[in-house]
């Protein structure tokens, strides 16, 4: 068997990575990582980089919590006796921020409706309600008058 050239030795096999997914950590559970799968899975091959792997374990992260949140609030009244009298029950306060958090980091991850949105095709400045009324009534009064 004859010896491999140097050069063959350097170039190394093709590979396409337009087919190769993001696949999750060590660091998340099992059920996180299917939820990682899943996410990634809604998005073309290429949409995620290796360096999108933090963000998106965050994401998962958000979700469990915003999920361990809706639980214990299930069930429970939104207005507790607080010290001073009823109050908000904190956990709605809780559940108020972990969903900012989510639609922050998925507003980021580009997996919003509108942050898929290519910019070619987003609607461009349509003209005010108002003036659309005004120019509807300016073109029935001279329809009116004809």
């Amino acid at each position: 068997m004859p010896r491999p050239s140097a050069d063959s030795l350097l170039t190394q096999p093709a590979i396409d990575v337009r087919h190769i997914r993001l696949q999750p950590g060590p660091e998340l559970t099992p059920s996180q990582a299917r939820a990682f799968a899943e996410i990634v899975a809604t998005m073309p091959p290429v949409a995620f980089r290796e360096s999108d792997r933090v963000m998106l374990n965050q994401l998962i992260l958000a979700l469990d919590v915003a999920a361990h949140i809706a639980r214990d609030l299930d069930g429970q009244p939104l207005v507790v006796e607080g010290l001073a009298g009823p109050k908000p029950n904190p956990l709605v306060a809780m559940q108020r921020e972990q969903q900012r958090l989510v639609m922050s980091l998925l507003t980021k991850l580009r997996l919003t409706p509108q942050t898929r949105r290519a910019p070619e095709n987003a609607p461009t400045v349509s003209t005010p309600d108002h003036e659309v009324s005004l120019a509807r009534a300016v073109r029935l009064a001279r329809e009116s008058r004809a």
